[in-house]
């Protein structure tokens, strides 16, 4: 799956590559310093704890040639949460705690459609709209871990991968100089297997909503 993932970037690269020396291409370079994501409430149950979101930050970029109506896209996310719950052990004055960390490493591909509020092909200012979708890959590992004042630490440690699609809309202001300042909001479906949590299947995605700062070229 890995040398799948890195044989399209690759290929992402290449084409965008050729396009920039065709001189008659436009895109943007949009960082999302700041995400919210929403997890499947499977994650909110049983031996996983509670823990319902993660935050992350990721960049996206999209190109095309001016004479075509849909660009191609790719971005990297990276998103990371914990929770810890603690609780007492009856019948004596310790405590035992479990918690759940989280990390999750997402690349999408796909396609986007994007309407400026200006036609000018040379000034590309004024509120942009954009709406894409695509496939969308998660490398996951999951740490399950329960510690008391008794016996120390067990930490359990799973890790897998999957495959999905991501649907999306971003909206966000272009200025004169050319700089993107806005906001999307999007959602995503991944089913990874847990073989050694009773063969469970979570989706790692899910809704999320976050800001986007960039360039517009």
């Amino acid at each position: 799956m890995k040398k799948i993932i890195f044989t399209i970037s690759m290929l992402f690269i290449i084409l965008s590559t050729s396009l920039s020396l065709a001189q008659d291409f436009i895109g943007n370079i949009n960082v999302i310093p700041y995400s919210v994501l929403t997890l499947d409430s499977k994650w909110n149950q049983g031996q996983w704890g509670k823990l319902s979101k993660q935050t992350g930050s990721g960049i996206e970029i999209d190109v095309r040639s001016e004479s075509d109506p849909i660009s191609l896209t790719i971005g990297i996310f990276r998103y990371t949460g914990s929770k810890t719950n603690e609780y007492p052990i009856f019948g004596t004055n310790y405590s035992y705690s479990e918690g759940l960390d989280l990390d999750t490493t997402i690349v999408d591909f796909g396609i986007k459609k994007i309407w400026h509020q200006s036609d000018n092909p040379n000034y590309k200012y004024g509120l942009t709209f954009s709406v894409g979708g695509g496939l969308e890959y998660a490398n996951t590992k999951v740490d399950y871990i329960i510690e008391n004042e008794l016996f120390g630490k067990f930490r359990e440690s799973n890790h897998n991968e999957g495959v999905g699609y991501w649907m999306k809309n971003s909206i966000y202001y272009t200025f004169m100089s050319g700089f993107n300042v806005g906001g999307e909001v999007k959602y995503s479906y991944v089913d990874v297997d847990f073989i050694e949590v009773n063969n469970a299947k979570f989706n790692v995605g899910g809704f999320s909503y976050g800001i986007v700062v960039g360039y517009n070229f």
